[in-house]
């Protein structure tokens, strides 16, 4: 039968990491391409940036890029876009506004987590079982977490 949380995930795909393509299912703007539809079957580019140099995808979708910024997208229920929202966004949007030292992403159900150049751990989003490690019940934008 098959895990069905993952088949109701977006999918990345493409030739290179660049050049991200998406398709699957697309609930709150998770594809990245501006259109809010619940499905996309056919692949599909987000935006026009060939930059692209890491993907993470649950419910949203986060990338990083060659300039070492961090864009995110899709359902943002508790902050897990990091914008300080918890709007939906279907387009890429830039996490931490002037920050270039993101170096890798991961996302979970609820809440994202990043590394910078520089070691620092970052998370944000649905923390109510200790996801952060910050102690909260959530947080909406990227908040560094220490040991």
């Amino acid at each position: 039968m098959g895990d069905r949380r993952r088949r109701r995930q977006p999918h990345v795909r493409g030739a290179d990491r660049r050049d991200p393509v998406v398709l699957g299912l697309h609930p709150f703007g998770a594809l990245g391409n501006g259109i809010d539809v619940s499905q996309q079957n056919s692949p599909v580019q987000v935006g026009a940036a060939t930059t692209w140099t890491t993907v993470a995808v649950d419910r949203q979708t986060c990338a990083g890029q060659t300039d070492g910024t961090l864009w995110c997208w899709g359902w943002n229920s508790f902050g897990q876009l990091g914008d300080g929202t918890t709007a939906p966004v279907n387009v890429p949007e830039q996490v931490g506004a002037g920050a270039s030292t993101w170096a890798t992403i991961a996302v979970g159900y609820l809440h994202t987590c990043a590394l910078q150049t520089d070691h620092t751990l970052w998370c944000w989003g649905y923390d109510g079982y200790g996801e952060l490690g910050d102690g909260t019940s959530w947080i909406t934008t990227p908040t560094p977490i220490s040991s």
